[in-house]
């Protein structure tokens, strides 16, 4: 018997004060303070699942009242949890600022990560400080940002916390 695909709804709004919080603060941890001013104030979120989100700029002004999933650039994510830049966020820092907090992955890790597995510490080619516990997960061979990961001492590997497979794992 063929499997039912689920129908894709989505929830969307303003995105409250206190995620917008965590992600500035999470800039501010990671990239400084410099760039706290790329975080619009009215972001809004549009969710897939109830731990899947993308938060975005709001809307310009006429076409709040069109159905549209998002119209502006995409500024962060909420996947399991945390609140997390977007990659195209991250990769201007980078080119403005310079690379910092990442770790640099060779192609098995690379082609594992993008399934959503963890890295194995042999996996990761170079750390890049600081050394914040969350790293920019960075393509050993063209040096494409892929997602973010954290370090978990338990467990001994960088744990998948998002990367640019997601939404073709989750919605596909």
């Amino acid at each position: 018997m063929p499997t039912q695909k689920k129908k894709l709804e989505f929830k969307q709004g303003r995105l409250p004060s206190k995620l917008r919080d965590r992600l500035v603060d999470f800039m501010r941890k990671l990239y400084g303070e410099e760039f706290i001013d790329l975080i619009p104030v009215n972001l809004k979120y549009v969710c897939f699942e109830r731990d899947l989100c993308l938060i975005y700029e709001k809307p310009l002004r006429g076409l709040d009242n069109l159905t549209v999933l998002f119209n502006a650039p995409w500024i962060a994510i909420y996947v399991n949890k945390h609140v997390l830049p977007s990659i195209p966020l991250v990769a201007r820092i980078y080119r403005e600022k310079g690379v910092r907090a990442a770790i640099v992955v060779k192609e098995q890790g690379v082609k594992a990560f993008l399934y959503g597995n963890d890295i194995l510490v042999e996996s990761v080619l170079k750390k890049i400080p600081p050394d914040k516990g969350v790293y920019t997960v960075i393509d050993g061979e063209d040096g494409e940002i892929l997602g973010f990961v954290e370090w978990s001492e338990k467990k001994k590997v960088y744990v998948n916390l998002y990367d640019i497979g997601l939404f073709l794992r989750k919605l596909g």
